[in-house]
This record gives structure tokens, C-alpha cells and sequence, in this order.
């Protein structure tokens, strides 16, 4: 499959085949397929200015986008480092995080089991899958902490376990980093008192809180960060995928000022993460046109309105035969599938995917068995009905 063109939430391909798009490209496309205020954004920055860096100089561009999620972030007071890809972004948090333990001492990270934080070296250790982790040397010390299912099944159990861990590994622990929904790992929310339990031995233990936004970010779980919405008093937020509107790669990391300031009056800036086109004029205005698009009146109550229609649209698909369970909020959902209609993960992406194809549906599935439906935030409720029909027919010839 080829794609040509696309305009909202429908893709053409080359054979000229029309597509309802299910997940907003790879959860990127947050306005849909070429928006044109943030493609006008885009030309107009590089008309006017084209590609300069960060480093070293500003630029016209990035003093609006600091203003707006300065806002959005609030209560936080964050400062603003740029990187071109959420991998690179969690990495930047890692090399924060280890700069400001540096200070105290500190090596280790702790994780959830079931995490995905990014393809490059340092995320990579961050992630327990054999998939992901083949070959690759893990590039810190890390500790692992129980999944969120855990947490579902026996919490009392899974708190025990988590106290102990930070009882025993706590005055080496650098940071904790957390999901709030753990996306690639089947669209598994992390339970809120779960993250309370995490933010409040971490503040005793005096590490750093790492949210993952790169995925739940940018209202796509509902608020602007999951992990705000959630309890979870991050120290550092990382910001991706559908910031530019998949425009531009650019991804935030932001860190708590009294946090940066303590790094950066102890430690070399050559330290701290940054890079040649990280936070560009063309990046940071596809930035600025997501985000006001968004803050619209008339979008947030678009947005509000289709999110109440998926929760009740998505949930009926439960008594779909083929479907073992559901679970998400906002825009961001996943379907998991009867164990027993899974198989391998391989074969059941290519059945899926062949499925949706069939049915002019494009979908992304999971190879732990999960489907996710994530809509582009401009998505209206009969598109999404469409989807969940479209839905809805691959499921039945899955089951």
C-alpha cells in the first residue's frame, strides 16, 4: 500500500483507493492528514526563515510555543529542552535525569514492566521485550517495577512489592519514568493510585518523576498530559508525536526550573541534551498552530462531544465475540482481542491490517493482541461511527 494524498481523517492511495484512517497515522497526524493552518504554518516559516538552530541563538518562532505550554503545563514551571523524535526526547530525560544524579550519586532508573520508552540505546533499557531489546546492550542501570495489570490484579501485592524495591534500591534511584497509558504495551492505563503510590516514594526517596507524554500528550487522552489529569506531579514531561501535527519531528522535553537550574549550576552544558535542527522555526510553528487549533473553542467542544461518543462507542464493541476486553479515554483507545484469536504477533498484525484494508479501514494493531482506535482530534462523531462500524466488521471475521 501506497499512500498519495489525505485530507482530514481519509487517506488516498496511489491506486486511488479512499481510506478512513483509525489512528491518526502513527498516532501523529493529531489534526488529521495536512491541516491547512499548520501546513500554511509550515510554509510560511520556511519562507521566512527556513532552518536555523537552537543552539547558541533563538528565534522568532520558539518564544510563542514556550509561551503556550508554559500555560498548558501549569501548575508546573517548566524550562524547555528540544530534540527530533520521541526517542530522543526520552533519552534527553534520561541524560537530565543522570546529570542531576550525578550530583547526589545516583545511577539507576526504574521502569514498568510492559513499557515502551523509545527505540534508541538509552530507551531501549527501559523495555523488557525480546523484540525490542535483541542485541542491544542495555546503556544504564535500571530496576523494573511491576505492569500495571499487576497493579490491577492484586494492588495491596503489587504497593508491597513496589515499597520494597524502593526500600532496597531507593537512595541509588535517579528517576522513575512512567507511561500514564502504556500505549505500545496494549493501551493499558496505569491505575491513579498506583501513580500516587510512585509519586509519593519517589518525593520520600528524592528522585525525579518522569511522565512520558510522547503518545498521551497534546489532549490526545483528554487533558493536555495524562499524567497531570492522573495525580502524577511530574519533574520532568517529554512531548512528542503529535505536537507538530506530523509536520515537522520535533519533540519537549520540560523540566522543572528549580530542577535545571540545579543541574545546569553543577554540571558542563556539553552535558546537557541538545542537537543541530532540535526545535527549529518550522518545528516549533507547525508547534504553535496545533496547539492554538486546539485550544478553539470550537474544537474543544468537538473534542469533548466525540470523546463521550467513543467511550460509549467503543465500549459496545465488548459484546463483539472476538473482543476479550477495552479500555483508554480522550481519543485513545484499544480493543483487545480473545487471547485465542491472537496467535503470534506477527500473524495477527498481518490479519488485521489485510482485515482493515478490506474493510478501507486503516488500523495499526499491536502484536500483544490489541487494536487501537486513535482518531485525529478533528475527527466528528459520524466519522468515528464509521470507524467503529468499519471496526466492528474486521472483529467479526477475526472471531
Amino acid at each position: 500500500m501506497t499512500l498519495r494524498d489525505g485530507r482530514g481523517v481519509w487517506a488516498t492511495t496511489a491506486e486511488g483507493r479512499h481510506l478512513l484512517d483509525a489512528n491518526s497515522g502513527l498516532w501523529h497526524l493529531s489534526l488529521g492528514y495536512a491541516p491547512p493552518d499548520v501546513t500554511d504554518a509550515a510554509a510560511n516559516a520556511l519562507r521566512r526563515l527556513g532552518g536555523t538552530s537552537l543552539l547558541r541563538r533563538l528565534h522568532t518562532d520558539v518564544g510563542p510555543l514556550v509561551e503556550l505550554l508554559t500555560r498548558l503545563l501549569a501548575p508546573m514551571d517548566p524550562v524547555f529542552f528540544f530534540a527530533t523524535s520521541g526517542s530522543e526526547a526520552v533519552d534527553a530525560a534520561l541524560r537530565i535525569a543522570a546529570a542531576d544524579a550525578h550530583l547526589q550519586g545516583r545511577t539507576t532508573i526504574a521502569y514498568l514492566a510492559g513499557a515502551y520508552h523509545g527505540a534508541s540505546l538509552g530507551p531501549l533499557a527501559l523495555n523488557d521485550s525480546p523484540r525490542y531489546r535483541s542485541g542491544a546492550p542495555s546503556a544504564l542501570p535500571t530496576v523494573q517495577l511491576p505492569s500495571p495489570t499487576e497493579w490491577s490484579s492484586n494492588p495491596a501485592s503489587c504497593a508491597t512489592r513496589v515499597e520494597h524495591v524502593f526500600a532496597e534500591r531507593g537512595a541509588d534511584l535517579a528517576a522513575v519514568i512512567v507511561e500514564p497509558i502504556q500505549c505500545v504495551g496494549g493501551m493499558m492505563d496505569v491505575p491513579p493510585g498506583y501513580l500516587r503510590l510512585l509519586a509519593a516514594l519517589a518525593k520520600a526517596h528524592d528522585c525525579l518523576l518522569i511522565a512520558d507524554e510522547v503518545s498521551t500528550g497534546v489532549f490526545r487522552a483528554g487533558q493536555f498530559v495524562a499524567s497531570a489529569a492522573a495525580g502524577f506531579p511530574a519533574d520532568v514531561v517529554v512531548l512528542a508525536k503529535g505536537l507538530t501535527g506530523g509536520l515537522s519531528p520535533m519533540a519537549v522535553v520540560a523540566v522543572e526550573r528549580h530542577v535545571a537550574d540545579r543541574i545546569r549550576s553543577s554540571v558542563p552544558m556539553h552535558r546537557l541534551p541538545g542537537s543541530t535542527q532540535a526545535g527549529d522555526p518550522v518545528g516549533c510553528a507547525c508547534a504553535v498552530a496545533v496547539l492554538r487549533r486546539c485550544l478553539t473553542p470550537e474544537l474543544m467542544q468537538q473534542r469533548a462531544q466525540v470523546a463521550v461518543a467513543l467511550c460509549r462507542q467503543v465500549t459496545a464493541l465488548s459484546h463483539n465475540p472476538a473482543v476479550d476486553g477495552v479500555s483508554g479515554s480522550g481519543h485513545l483507545w484499544g480493543i483487545r482481542v480473545r487471547p485465542d484469536l491472537v496467535g503470534s504477533g506477527p500473524l495477527f498484525i498481518r490479519r488485521v491490517t489485510a482485515f482493515g484494508l478490506d474493510a478501507e479501514l486503516l488500523l495499526h494493531p499491536l502484536s500483544v493482541g490489541v487494536i487501537p482506535l486513535v482518531p485525529a482530534l478533528t475527527a466528528t462523531e459520524k466519522e468515528t461511527s464509521e470507524m467503529i462500524d468499519r471496526l466492528e466488521a474486521v472483529l467479526t471475521r477475526l472471531g
